[in-house]
């Protein structure tokens, strides 16, 4: 029996288990929309493990240690413009889109653009990308908009019927078992 979080893991996981946490704190009650604000933060989370990684210039450094909380965090995220992040599968990619921030992916190495495409629907995001010797971020607003308008509602159902994907995962796993003893 396999059993992941995501199909992006492996290609028929039985059962797949995605469970995500509501925290309220992640949230863009008030925010201004994320064109308007100033600061920038870089994330480099797992992606370390794929790479050298460095801090964008001009923006913050988010690290797993710091901001010491996640209430700090949230804050960060309600300010931040982009997330320049370099960890693909992250949380906090998640929890800086709920917060109105845009996230950017900085390298793709070792995934494809489908490691954002998982149970809760496509990560809405932007990419760097090298135009003329200069970097620039690459975002369709409308599509973005669209996109984060699904992400959003898709999060949130995931996130309110974790008890039932819990107890239906509960029912599989046992009747799984179960026929395993019969044979």
């Amino acid at each position: 029996m396999i059993v992941c979080f995501s199909k992006n893991y492996w290609p028929t996981p039985k059962p797949t288990l995605t469970l995500l946490v509501d925290e309220e704190i992640f949230n863009e009650t008030g925010t201004l929309p994320a064109e308007s604000r100033s600061m920038d933060c870089t994330y480099v989370g797992k992606g370390a493990d794929f790479g050298p990684c460095f801090k964008i210039p001009g923006s913050v450094m988010i690290e797993r240690k710091w901001p010491a909380d996640k209430e700090s965090l949230a804050v960060m995220l309600r300010n931040t413009r982009y997330l320049f992040t370099w960890d693909l599968v992250s949380q906090t990619n998640y929890d800086a889109v709920r917060c109105g921030a845009i996230p950017v992916v900085t390298r793709w190495h070792p995934y494809t653009k489908e490691i954002l495409n998982t149970e809760i629907g496509e990560l809405p995001h932007g990419e760097i990308a090298v135009i003329d010797g200069q970097a620039k971020i690459l975002i369709d607003p409308d599509s973005f908009k669209e996109k984060k308008e699904k992400f959003l509602a898709n999060y949130l159902n995931i996130a309110v019927n974790n008890r039932d994907r819990v107890n239906s995962f509960i029912h599989e796993m046992d009747a799984y078992f179960r026929a395993q003893g019969d044979q």
